[in-house]
């Protein structure tokens, strides 16, 4: 349930935090060194993509976002600001865009 999703957004901010670049997906996940910005400072890009699968991966999508959420709240420095990308398809696509058009 939601548990697996809030343990695996505790994995994505980890490693965001880590200062690497990271992609990570239910149990596996790799990471490669991120260049510094223009003014040094390090900013890892974060991106949300959720599959294809209709309604239920607009589902799974949802409960993700809301792990998230949860794990942004208990991870000090972590925010939806963090969130640099986002893309879909399909029912992926169906979540994306209400996640868009809610901020």
């Amino acid at each position: 349930g939601l548990d697996s999703f809030k343990a695996l957004a505790h994995t994505w901010l980890d490693l965001m935090q880590s200062g690497t670049s990271s992609t990570v997906s239910a149990g596996s996940s790799s990471a490669a060194a991120e260049p510094p910005r223009a003014n040094g400072n390090q900013r890892q890009p974060l991106g949300l993509v959720v599959s294809g699968g209709g309604f239920r991966t607009m589902t799974a999508g949802m409960a993700f976002a809301r792990a998230m959420s949860q794990s942004f709240d208990e991870v000090e420095g972590s925010s939806w600001a963090d969130v640099t990308h986002l893309g879909g398809n399909s029912g992926g696509q169906w979540f994306a865009s209400q996640f868009a058009l809610s901020r």
